[in-house]
């Protein structure tokens, strides 16, 4: 995909959001870049239990405890069906 047709793929997205909340954020995110922000990080955003989630999973997937996208959706539909 080239930069015109990304462009235009994240303007369909944009178009289609209608959470005031997430485009807000899209917001912040893309001011901070073109100001040329360094200091902005989305991590500041989360509160301390989300980090905590955070560093543990990124723990886990350092440690090999990981699986597959089709592994899940697989385990998704057994708990479902019981």
């Amino acid at each position: 995909m080239d930069i015109v047709q990304l462009k235009t793929q994240f303007h369909h997205l944009i178009d289609d959001i209608q959470d005031q909340k997430l485009l807000n954020e899209f917001y912040k995110i893309l001011t901070s870049y073109k100001s040329n922000k360094q200091s902005y990080d989305i991590i500041d955003e989360l509160t301390d239990v989300q980090k905590n989630r955070l560093s543990e999973s990124m723990e886990q997937y350092s440690a090999g405890k990981t699986i597959s996208d089709e592994e899940m959706k697989s385990e998704i539909k057994k708990w479902l069906t019981k």
